[in-house]
């Protein structure tokens, strides 16, 4: 199974539209080409750029929140739309894993959601030439937080009550067994935790999760059960607070 077909069979069904974009076009998956990306891992930077302007010129109006996602990343929907609850969507946001490098962005991997004005902006911004030229192949996630930063959207708070993460750079064993990169330690906003404190109960992303681990994750949160337990333990709540910036 194909890392997209995972996607598309598992978490992105709850989402109320998504979006494919491919290098190559594909009617019958469906995926969509847009005129302008330059094909290749190195020019993501292009992609980003032509499918955020895709978006504001075709479904800026339709939504409130968009999430761009990765094909190896697993996203609990329902986590993430009670997150988003909290928020406007008049309001200029942008939230996912904060990393604290580059003048503050959030990552790519994880996952992050735009507000409805955060988009306009950021469209607006690209559209106008404004931004760096896709042809410069900068990390698209540096990228589009140096972007925003300059329409006056900064990375959004995303801990949870007990303070722990809830958008995730890395899969779910490597923060279960703590195995961090050295560029995760650079990075990362927010002090790292260990074991099953190094995720909210209601976490929203995991990166790097592979077709087999979306299947394991769908059965795992939609269909086994513990004998016993509530159908939804809670022992956590979303939280969030604004911090100075």
């Amino acid at each position: 199974m194909s890392k997209a077909k995972a996607v598309r069979d598992t978490w992105s069904k709850r989402c109320d539209k998504t979006v494919f974009i491919s290098d190559e076009a594909n009617d019958t998956f469906p995926a969509i080409n847009i005129s302008g990306i330059i094909p290749g891992y190195q020019h993501l930077w292009s992609k980003s750029v032509h499918s955020v302007i895709y978006l504001h010129k075709n479904y800026l109006d339709q939504f409130d929140w968009f999430l761009k996602s990765d094909d190896d990343n697993y996203v609990i929907v329902e986590n993430l739309k009670a997150f988003l609850a909290q928020s406007s969507p008049r309001d200029p946001h942008v939230f996912g894993k904060r990393f604290k490098t580059h003048g503050g962005y959030n990552s790519g991997g994880a996952g992050y959601v735009m507000s409805r004005e955060a988009l306009s902006r950021l469209g607006k911004h690209l559209i106008g030439g404004n931004c760096e030229n896709v042809n410069n192949t900068p990390a698209e996630d540096v990228a589009i937080g140096k972007c925003l930063r300059e329409v006056g959207v900064v990375p959004g708070y995303t801990l949870d009550s007990e303070q722990k993460e809830t958008f995730h750079a890395l899969s779910l064993h490597h923060e279960l067994e703590h195995v961090y990169p050295a560029w995760m330690l650079q990075y990362t906003y927010h002090p790292l935790k260990q074991g099953m404190d190094c995720c909210s109960n209601l976490t929203i992303s995991f990166h790097y999760t592979s077709p087999g681990e979306m299947l394991a994750m769908e059965y795992l949160l939609y269909h086994a059960r513990v004998f016993g337990e509530s159908f939804y333990p809670q022992s956590s709540t979303i939280h969030r607070h604004y911090e100075n910036r």
